[in-house]
């Protein structure tokens, strides 16, 4: 068992879980650094750093902008890794690092693998690398302290569902809609189905994003799942006049309502299995 499902399914055992997605050196890189930090002590449970790239086909407007602005201001998948590492030590809370197939090949798959590592990054997300994809990449990091998170959409077939549940690591990304990040959640009937057959093929947590905007959409999204994964809606906080203070403030409000439905709904806590 790597070191990020370790984690991940002990603190799932505890409450719904939190994921915030972050753009590496966004709004600046100082600001950044005093931000994961807050994150963390908002309620966090992990930190998605977004590497920034050029063409992010999986990102909606909001993380292409922001995207577009750390690249502008000399952010690169190097940069992104001594960043994280000079947060070590600084945060009890799992980084994993989100990015492109593309900056990975060219950064150097080995190397990569190795300073991400070295870093303090503990797993990763590739939306372009589909299963089986590259097989000498995917044996790569399955040979890697990064656990490689699976990524489900609701197109997926239910073979193919099965199949992701049992090779994903760390947790199972569940993708609520098609589509780019960002926007509102809406109704999709097939999710029930992809749930039911993720829970048949994996005991790892289950975390939704895609469309997560706020706490009524995040307490919905939990309500099925293990937690949620929130990216665009934050990264407009980031966006605003004080924007440390706005994050902390949008992600203390999802963590609040995470533990308020969860109560409600009966979940209980580690504590009250015992």
């Amino acid at each position: 068992m790597k070191q990020l499902e370790e984690f991940m399914v002990q603190r799932s055992r505890q409450r719904k879980l939190l994921v915030a997605y972050v753009t590496a050196g966004f709004p600046d890189e100082q600001r950044f650094l005093e931000l994961l930090p807050l994150l963390e002590a908002s309620g966090a449970d992990a930190i998605e750093l977004g590497l920034p790239f050029s063409d992010p086909l999986a990102d909606g407007p909001v993380i292409q902008r922001a995207s577009a602005a750390a690249i502008d201001s000399g952010m690169t998948s190097a940069r992104a890794l001594e960043l994280a590492s000079r947060l070590q030590g600084k945060l009890a809370i799992p980084l994993v690092a989100m990015g492109y197939v593309n900056p990975l090949l060219s950064y150097g798959v080995q190397r990569f693998l190795a300073d991400a590592a070295a870093a303090g990054i503990s797993g990763l997300i590739l939306p372009d690398l589909p299963l089986d994809g590259d097989r000498v990449t995917e044996l790569a990091i399955a040979r890697s302290p990064l656990a490689r998170i699976q990524l489900v959409a609701p197109s997926s077939s239910a073979a193919r569902i099965s199949r992701l549940a049992r090779t994903s690591e760390g947790f199972i990304y569940l993708v609520s809609r098609l589509g780019v990040t960002g926007g509102q959640i809406t109704a999709n009937g097939s999710l029930p189905g992809i749930i039911e057959d993720i829970r048949a093929n994996s005991t790892l947590p289950l975390l939704t994003g895609f469309g997560i905007s706020d706490a009524r959409s995040a307490s919905a999204a939990a309500a099925h799942c293990d937690g949620v994964i929130i990216g665009s809606a934050l990264i407009e906080r980031l966006e605003s006049d004080n924007p440390l203070q706005a994050a902390a403030e949008f992600i203390a409000g999802i963590r609040r309502a995470l533990d308020h439905s969860a109560q409600d709904s009966g979940v209980a806590l580690e504590e009250s299995r015992t």
